[in-house]
């Protein structure tokens, strides 16, 4: 029996099971549901609901595409992703994504016909940190009104296509916004004088509303706690972890270290940041500047990589090494500064991000291949190796990068 129950045709996934590894049983954590999980299954129309625990991080494309009676879903505050067509053609009346969710793939509620009422968790210890919404996502909904988180700055084409949506409330400054992303008739609600105005001028949507604040500014400077663990290889300690609610994170200058046998070295200097510091991390979405604090003098590869929401760092004149994909995926834009410590700015150390305009004063700072986005503008001493690394690409016919004396 279903109907209208929500605990009917219910779906529990076990947080854990037992595996055989090698011959052994292993209890292992689930952490995803596999693309078309459910979609293949003969019995997917008898799935009324589904909950999920906590751990799972993501939802796989078409994971429950076609469950044509799911209804209800528990949605874990650990999920982070939810793939394309994840859930089209379902049959949700009402949904909210949790803070947690960094992105929402292309067709993910798609044909859901019922789904009327949709809503963005708001927490009180961090802010929503979605970044995205993929094209076609809401498209044939019944969805009428929507306020969209700040961090929202990607909308697809289509995105909510077909639907009977009257007001929608951007809340970020520069959102793009795909080509009929929302139906003509559509009142908007929007910062003024803002890019995310522009972009929707620019479509040829004209019911805006310029009465939203700006506060994605002010976002950036709020500090809203963390934790590190350190790893020590001595004289240097280095930052291997972090975990909290994001916002502004100021890497700590200086420590007292305790060692595993209990050992506590008092005012030790925090020299850099291990390998994927941040890239492993849970709550990487969730940093939205960073303070890298005097004395720290390597960050290295992939420490922030895909922190998606990451929009401004300050450098310490002591920072000499910046290694391949260190901030690669970021949002960071605009123009950056390096002092006269830096020396080498590793492979794609920035790629994929929204830089324009890169300051290098150490004549000697080695730049590697894609370091920085096609077309960034690079201010260098005449000589130095920075220009010579401009030059290197002058002859392709997409000319990578301009060279501006300094």
């Amino acid at each position: 029996k279903a109907g209208s129950n929500p605990d009917a045709g219910r779906f529990m996934i076990p947080a854990e099971m037992d595996v055989n590894v090698n011959n052994q049983q292993t209890r292992v954590k689930i952490t995803a549901i596999k693309a078309n999980a459910f979609k293949n299954s003969a019995d997917k129309r008898r799935v009324y609901n589904v909950v999920l625990p906590e751990g799972i991080t993501s939802i796989g494309a078409s994971a429950f595409e076609g469950c044509a009676n799911l209804r209800h879903i528990t949605i874990p505050s650990t999920l982070t992703d939810i793939g394309s067509y994840a859930f089209k053609n379902t049959a949700f009346k009402e949904l909210t994504v949790p803070a947690t969710v960094a992105s929402i793939g292309n067709g993910a509620f798609a044909g859901a016909s019922d789904l009327k009422t949709l809503n963005f968790e708001t927490n009180d210890t961090f802010v929503s940190v979605l970044y995205s919404i993929g094209e076609s996502a809401f498209a044939e909904t019944s969805v009428e009104e929507v306020n969209l988180p700040i961090n929202v700055r990607s909308i697809g084409k289509k995105a909510f296509d077909s639907t009977p949506l009257r007001k929608v409330t951007i809340n970020n400054p520069n959102a793009t916004i795909g080509e009929g992303a929302f139906p003509a008739a559509t009142q908007f609600h929007v910062i003024g004088g803002s890019e995310t105005e522009k972009n929707l001028r620019a479509l040829g949507y004209t019911n805006i509303i310029t009465d939203v604040a700006n506060e994605y500014n002010s976002l950036l400077n709020r500090e809203l706690g963390g934790t590190f663990t350190y790893t020590v290889a001595y004289p240097n300690i280095y930052v291997s972890s972090y975990s909290g609610n994001g916002g502004k994170v100021t890497i700590p200058r200086v420590i007292d270290y305790t060692a595993d046998d209990g050992t506590v070295t008092k005012n030790m200097t925090v020299n850099g940041l291990q390998y994927n510091t941040f890239d492993w991390s849970n709550d990487k979405y969730k940093v939205y500047s960073l303070v890298l604090p005097e004395g720290i003098y390597a960050v290295n590869a992939s420490a922030f990589i895909n922190c998606k929401n990451l929009s401004e760092v300050t450098f310490p004149d002591t920072l000499t090494k910046i290694d391949q994909f260190a901030f690669t995926a970021t949002n960071l834009k605009g123009t950056i500064k390096f002092g006269m410590n830096v020396i080498s700015i590793g492979v794609s150390a920035f790629g994929g991000t929204g830089i324009t305009d890169v300051y290098i004063y150490n004549p000697n700072c080695e730049v590697a291949t894609n370091a920085f986005p096609k077309g960034t503008v690079i201010h260098a001493p005449k000589g130095s190796k920075a220009e010579t690394f401009v030059k290197k690409y002058e002859e392709d016919v997409n000319c990578l990068y301009k060279f501006v004396e300094i």
